[in-house]
């Protein structure tokens, strides 16, 4: 069971934000943050992804120091992943909040479906 937010929007919209760690923004962190309309955020994100290779890339060939680099990046976007798992739903919620959500409250549940059920059971 996993504990869950529930905002509302005055028309009505119910979504469910889990707490605590977020495995799809640790994954999939420009994708996760442009489907959870954080358009934004993840154009930040996704700049290191596109710029750091082609830069790398495109240099490589005319510099030895470039060859090293590939282990910072993998280190540099290990710490961008995990610091979207922390604080990947945080930022979800701020946007929610941002664009009229109210919280209602806490639920317990397996899956967001399933707290947005038990919250309109109430």
């Amino acid at each position: 069971m996993y504990s869950f937010n529930i905002y509302k929007k005055p028309t009505g919209e119910i979504k469910a934000v889990k707490k605590g760690w977020s495995l799809n923004a640790c994954f999939f962190g420009p994708i996760w943050a442009f489907m959870k309309g954080l358009y934004g955020l993840g154009a930040v994100i996704l700049l290191p992804y596109l710029w750091v290779p082609f830069r790398y890339y495109a240099l490589s060939q005319y510099s030895y120091e470039f060859h090293q680099t590939p282990a910072l990046l993998t280190y540099l976007w290990a710490v961008l992943a995990i610091w979207l798992g922390v604080k990947g739903n945080r930022l979800w919620e701020n946007g929610l909040k941002k664009k009229g959500y109210e919280f209602m409250g806490t639920v317990n549940a397996v899956t967001p479906e399933s707290a947005i059920a038990l919250f309109s059971k109430r």
